[in-house]
């Protein structure tokens, strides 16, 4: 949805998104809440121990049925969120968003 307009790398799992972020630095990370082996938030605390400026690029995707932890993460971070399902022209507006949010 997004490589027409962007150079987009992806990757299956958190543990390997998070060994390429230890390679190489990213614009914007785009991560889903919830996830198999490492939620969003779980994430979101890795990356920053990795790198603090890298976790200020981190938007996340989500479709609901939070976690406690994460209710609390969505509501002290509201910006840094898009539900699911979305369209390609939302998310679009919502990585231009986060871009200008983080430079």
């Amino acid at each position: 949805m997004l490589s027409d307009h962007h150079h987009v790398q992806s990757t299956s799992s958190a543990k390997e998104a998070l060994h390429l972020i230890t390679q190489e630095y990213f614009d914007l990370i785009l991560c889903d809440l919830m996830m198999p082996q490492m939620t969003g938030v779980d994430f979101f605390s890795e990356v920053k121990k990795l790198n603090e400026n890298q976790a200020n690029h981190i938007g996340f995707m989500s479709g609901g049925a939070y976690a406690p932890q994460v209710q609390k993460f969505i509501k002290e971070n509201p910006m840094l969120l898009i539900e699911k399902p979305f369209m390609r022209q939302k998310l679009l507006e919502f990585v231009d968003e986060l871009m200008h949010h983080v430079h």
